[in-house]
């Protein structure tokens, strides 16, 4: 300990010494006059380099002056653009997550579907909609309706999920308890009766249902942490509403504002003491100048719209890292999240001049072009060596759930009590894992197979000699 402090207090003073040194050099005159000096080649070469260019960034800069005010005074494209801006996020909210959600439902189970995109899309959706009332702007409100239904819906499907998934596992668990312990009997009675030890495949097989009940634990502490992790997520969304609601009750309110006024000149009085402060201070100037819609709500849906086109940078990250398309939702799916952000951005831009909407959208743009384009590579140079990965799961559980049950096939009678109730915990998962089935039709064959050949009734297998 001793030694670290005194390494870490030789740090800090040599970077102290440092920094010290390179503020004193940097501020020097003599340093200043040397670095214009040096810099006035470059500063000459600019000039010659921009000066031809400015005549023509100027009249660019006219042509897109005018190309705005001729844009503001058009009401057909605004009318077009409103459309467009009520119509795609409709179909983008609705359409996205849909498909992922009829595999949760078919499954019963989140799988790896993260649960972070759909609380703040939720929020988002529900402030928006709090800030369309504030300024009765249907353009506003419509779709946002319609996102904070169908978020809602999502949502409650998403815990309801999490509920199935875990008492399936505990049925299963509760199954594999109670076979467990009727194959270590039927083992222990054997074993005592032929006075012989415990074969290999049945210490196999109880090797197997370990692995299987650890992971299943691993499994419901998972499920645990997302569940919480999405109520504490949804708790933040609902304080976000109930702001912006409030917000925009006072904004509405006539009388709200005088009182909310009075009331902050007295807390201010009260502070202050003896000094009573003047009706044109500036505190109370910006408190009249304060608008609750602007300067409350907005920033804040400006903030929760962030939030959600932060989540489509989640599934950037998992198509990147196995090189997978089917995270990033379909091609038109795209195209409709690229349509919405350039028409709100468009929106905010020209007719309702809020940069509340014109900067989460232009990093919405940003995402979904990048997402398209990511989109177009991977279809276009495509991996067959990487192992394709599906929202709803992943490839090393199937290939897990195949070995185990390989692991379970035992020959004879040793721990038959155990594969059956092993077989019979899978079958009540079969709904989360489509290749259980196949598993268990691989068991099944290899024991049928088994058995004609202790009966005598079908062909002895040949043994293959190795010369």
């Amino acid at each position: 300990m001793v030694a670290l402090s005194v390494r870490a207090m030789l740090l800090w003073s040599s970077f102290l010494v440092v920094f010290a040194a390179i503020s004193l050099t940097l501020f020097s005159p003599e340093l200043i006059e040397l670095t214009s000096a040096a810099f006035l080649p470059a500063r000459d070469l600019l000039q010659k380099v921009i000066e031809p260019l400015l005549p023509h960034l100027n009249l660019l800069w006219e042509k897109g002056v005018a190309l705005y005010q001729e844009l503001e005074q058009n009401a057909g494209m605004r009318y077009r653009v409103e459309c467009a801006a009520m119509t795609t996020p409709v179909v983008n909210v609705l359409l996205g997550p849909l498909p992922s959600f009829i595999t949760v439902v078919q499954r019963r189970s989140i799988g790896n579907l993260p649960c972070f995109p759909f609380a703040f899309r939720l929020g988002n959706n529900s402030v928006w909609l709090a800030a369309g009332v504030g300024l009765a702007s249907p353009t506003v409100c419509i779709p946002n309706a319609f996102g904070t239904c169908v978020g809602l819906a999502f949502a409650l499907l998403y815990l309801w999920a999490i509920d199935a998934e875990e008492k399936d596992l505990k049925e299963a668990a509760f199954v594999d308890d109670q076979g467990e312990r009727n194959g270590v009997e039927d083992a222990t009675s054997r074993t005592m009766n032929s006075k012989s030890t415990v074969t290999t495949s049945q210490m196999k097989s109880f090797g197997a249902i370990t692995k299987d009940i650890d992971h299943r634990k691993t499994r419901l502490a998972t499920l645990r942490s997302t569940r919480n992790t999405f109520r504490w997520q949804l708790t933040f969304v609902a304080f976000s509403i109930t702001v912006a609601t409030g917000l925009v009750a006072l904004s509405r309110s006539e009388t709200a504002k005088p009182k909310l006024r009075s009331a902050f000149e007295r807390f201010l009085n009260m502070v202050m003491g003896d000094r009573r402060i003047s009706a044109e201070s500036p505190l109370l100037t910006s408190f009249d100048d304060f608008d609750f819609i602007d300067h409350g709500v907005l920033p804040l849906a400006s903030v929760l719209t962030t939030l959600a086109f932060a989540a489509p940078a989640t599934n950037l990250h998992a198509a990147c890292s196995t090189w997978d398309a089917s995270y990033m939702g379909g091609v038109f799916m795209l195209f409709c999240g690229l349509g919405s952000g350039t028409a709100w951005f468009l929106l905010g831009a020209i007719w309702m001049k809020k940069n509340a909407v014109v900067i989460p959208n232009a990093l919405g743009i940003l995402t979904n072009s990048t997402a398209l384009l990511l989109y177009l590579i991977i279809k276009a140079f495509p991996r067959s060596s990487m192992p394709t990965t599906a929202p709803g799961g992943s490839s090393s559980t199937c290939k897990r759930t195949r070995q185990n049950i390989t692991s379970l096939s035992t020959k004879g009678g040793d721990g038959e009590g155990t594969v059956t109730s092993t077989t019979g915990a899978l079958l009540k998962q079969k709904r989360r894992d489509p290749c259980v089935m196949k598993g268990l039709d691989e068991e099944s064959e290899s024991s049928e197979d088994g058995r004609e050949n202790r009966s005598g009734k079908g062909k002895p297998r040949r043994r293959q000699l190795v010369s």
